[in-house]
């Protein structure tokens, strides 16, 4: 994809997040404190702990936006950056932070490195947009891996795919709490049209994997983002990953059926 410019930023190496997405973090490792209190302006910094103007962390004082990574930040890896979304809750020891986060954007790590006073992971990045003419143009003339299909097939296929695996999860009671995929997609908005290959595949990968997780996806975040600038491949991952666990859903609601009700039919007769 292409660039939107770029920029320096303190990075949180805990978890993959897509754009969208929000996480909770319950911050306490004083390089992380100090982190998010700058992102937030919150100046006075841990007791004992200032750090001289030429070391600040890397990105705007204030500007309420840092990365996040699945793996500490090495060139050529993707993530994404955050916003802090509402005010942080701090403890009155003010060692324990409480943070929600959201997913804006998608970056490329140039460079990665420990800064050494505090043992923060800093990195110099490229933001990448989310949907690049360029990865479509052609696409109708490229052969797939075998099956033929191209990143324009993949796109347009997305939206039964995603709906199979949905009906899968609400059949199967799969969700942590009732309502939790309606919330998800409200977080996320709509899925983008299906032109816009890459960013239907993050919205894809986001869906299968929400925060907090359903338990039944494989996780493909990272490999997601690690495939930027390949929208057919990103495509190709969510497609296969959502076939694959609508799959062992729908085994799983067949055993349990088996199981389940002859127990059922067995205590009822041994009742009358």
């Amino acid at each position: 994809g292409g660039g939107e410019g770029t920029a320096g930023l303190g990075v949180f190496v805990l978890d993959a997040i897509l754009p969208g997405q929000m996480m909770d973090l319950n911050v306490f490792e004083r390089r992380y404190l100090e982190m998010v209190r700058r992102c937030l302006d919150d100046v006075p910094p841990l007791p004992g702990y200032s750090r001289p103007a030429e070391e600040e962390i890397l990105g705007e004082r204030g500007g309420r936006r840092f990365a996040m990574m699945g793996c500490v930040p090495t060139e050529g890896r993707y993530g994404t950056e955050v916003e802090i979304v509402g005010d942080a809750r701090e403890n009155s020891a003010g060692n324990r932070m409480l943070v929600r986060v959201r997913g804006v954007r998608v970056f490329e790590v140039l460079d990665g490195h420990t800064d050494n006073y505090s043992g923060l992971w800093e990195a110099s990045v490229r933001y990448v947009t989310d949907y690049d003419p360029g990865e479509v143009e052609g696409a109708e003339e490229r052969d797939g891996d075998g099956d033929g299909s191209t990143v324009q097939e993949l796109s347009r296929d997305l939206d039964d795919t995603l709906a199979r695996w949905e009906a899968a999860v609400l059949s199967g009671g799969w969700e942590r709490r009732r309502g939790q995929m309606d919330r998800v997609r409200t977080s996320l908005g709509p899925l983008p049209d299906h032109h816009q290959c890459a960013a239907r595949a993050l919205w894809a990968a986001a869906l299968l994997n929400p925060l907090p997780g359903l338990g039944v996806a494989r996780e493909i975040r990272q490999h997601v983002l690690d495939a930027t600038g390949d929208a057919r491949e990103q495509l190709r991952i969510v497609s296969e990953a959502a076939e694959e666990n609508r799959r062992i859903m729908v085994e799983k609601a067949r055993f349990a059926r088996r199981v389940f009700w002859p127990v059922v039919v067995s205590v009822v007769v041994i009742a009358v």
